[in-house]
């Protein structure tokens, strides 16, 4: 649903960003469904479950979900 992207935090951490896709911001089951898978992680605690960081709107419509990196754990992450 959306796409995952590795990037560096300011405290020089290696995080996941998930985000929707630009053209999909306008569907509003998708917004749903993201905000629901949200909300799903932030009350899930195991050490095979990525820690969810930081979960923010940008303008409002485009949903981001920032969460622990865990290499190897998707074939997304390769260059």
């Amino acid at each position: 649903m959306g796409q995952v992207y590795k990037v560096r935090h300011r405290l020089d951490r290696l995080d996941a960003m998930k985000v929707l896709p630009p053209d999909r911001e306008d569907a509003p089951q998708l917004h749903r469904r993201f905000e629901r898978e949200i909300r799903v992680q932030a009350g899930l605690q195991h050490p095979n479950i990525a820690a969810l960081h930081t979960a923010l709107w940008v303008d409002r419509r485009l949903p981001i979900v920032e969460f622990s990196f865990t290499a190897g754990w998707s074939r997304v992450f390769e260059s």
